[in-house]
């Protein structure tokens, strides 16, 4: 869908509710942010077209420009690109030390749990004793990377070269000054693999995303390989399994029938191998709305963890705010249908388009190990870093990190 202009904007999902379920607007599209207490970037466009063809297609002449250009951030005399400053938050050797304290909370947690277990087999609880805090399992930990362009980028632009190189043709683009001050100017762009929940009449699909490896693209066994050991990978699969159990325990209730298929399968973008579920549902009513839908399922272990209260206020206390990073990004119409995918691989631009800040993370479980966990960061930053002419930046990070990884 192409919405374009500011009929109205909603700053709360409940606006949002309000609004389609009362006809004051026939489409909502924008961003939810990661924390579900913050301001949306929600609106009511002007007007809007949905279209079959492939946006590259519709974009025609205007596309065909931005891919032809040899930079997107710095365009100059020389034709090579300028020089981007990249600054990481946290840097690779703190993101190291939060992915070991992490592992130690989650491994901790689980012995406690084994030897209470025990423990109860003899010793009967007393009948007024307090429920005990649930152990954390899974921690989805994230870092940030900010680079400073020596021209700006046009958003449109950049979308453009990111849904280029995405063998899905996938990406979004969407505004964010509805969300308040901070945001004023601003937009996120980006190219999300992920499907929170998708609504056609009763129907409805999501497509969770857990447990993630390096392709190797160039090497066709290698490749083949990679994705060999990540399906078989326990640490994956567990890793996987707590985003799809959560799911299935949000949507069964909505609905008269829920296919969940026992395992995974393989999905790719061009960077990284995932672990992905396919599930379909028939809703019990034909007024639950895929806002509601996403709204109910956001955040999934995918972003936050398990349990989700202790994850959150895990990322909460090592993380910097994640504005809509891990959020969820798409739109909903009057008549209940919708589209929205997890804020994944995305960019956000700048005001004055100077500065993109690009985020990433992964699922933190009891086998995690660090230097995987970081290498899978600059992986996911891929989409991001080489739309804008990094490559060389990227590939250097990368070979370091999974250097290190084999020793």
């Amino acid at each position: 869908m192409v919405g374009t202009g500011v009929r109205q904007e909603l700053t709360t999902a409940d606006a949002a509710l309000r609004a389609l379920s009362t006809h004051r607007a026939q489409v909502v599209a924008g961003c939810i942010p990661f924390d579900t207490h913050a301001p949306t970037a929600l609106f009511e466009p002007n007007r809007w077209e949905t279209f079959d063809r492939g946006w590259l297609e519709h974009r025609g002449e205007q596309a065909l420009a931005a891919l032809d250009s040899t930079s997107l951030s710095a365009p100059n005399r020389s034709g090579l690109p300028g020089e981007i400053q990249y600054r990481e938050l946290p840097g690779p050797d703190e993101h190291l030390r939060r992915v070991h304290d992490a592992v130690s909370k989650i491994r901790a947690a689980a012995s406690v749990t084994v030897a209470s277990d025990s423990e109860a087999a003899d010793t009967p609880a007393p009948e007024a004793m307090s429920a005990e805090p649930i152990a954390l399992e899974k921690v989805v930990l994230a870092r940030a990377l900010e680079m400073h362009l020596p021209s700006p980028v046009q958003p449109m632009s950049l979308l453009d070269r990111m849904v280029a190189q995405d063998h899905h043709g996938r990406g979004f683009l969407s505004a964010l000054s509805a969300a308040g001050e901070r945001f004023t100017g601003t937009h996120m762009v980006g190219s999300s693999p992920e499907i929170l929940i998708e609504r056609r009449g009763n129907q409805i699909f999501t497509h969770p995303l857990a447990g993630t490896m390096r392709r190797e693209p160039d090497d066709r066994q290698a490749d083949r390989n990679a994705a060999l050991s990540l399906q078989n990978s326990f640490k994956d699969l567990d890793e996987h399994r707590f985003v799809v159990e959560a799911i299935e325990q949000t949507l069964r209730p909505l609905c008269s029938d829920l296919d969940v298929p026992p395992l995974p399968t393989l999905t790719h973008t061009p960077h990284v191998w995932h672990l992905g579920t396919p599930i379909t549902g028939t809703l019990k009513s034909p007024t639950t709305t895929a806002l509601e839908l996403a709204l109910a399922l956001h955040p999934t272990p995918a972003v936050a963890g398990t349990p989700q209260a202790q994850a959150i206020e895990h990322i909460q206390q090592v993380e910097a705010d994640r504005g809509f990073y891990a959020g969820a990004v798409g739109w909903s119409d009057a008549s209940g249908d919708g589209h929205w995918r997890v804020l994944l691989r995305a960019a956000h631009i700048s005001d004055d388009g100077s500065t993109v800040i690009a985020q990433a993370g992964g699922g933190i479980v009891a086998d995690s190990i660090a230097e995987d966990e970081l290498l899978e960061t600059y992986l996911k930053l891929s989409p991001v870093v080489s739309a804008l002419g990094g490559q060389q930046w990227l590939k250097a990070h990368v070979d370091a990190v999974a250097a290190v990884g084999r020793r």
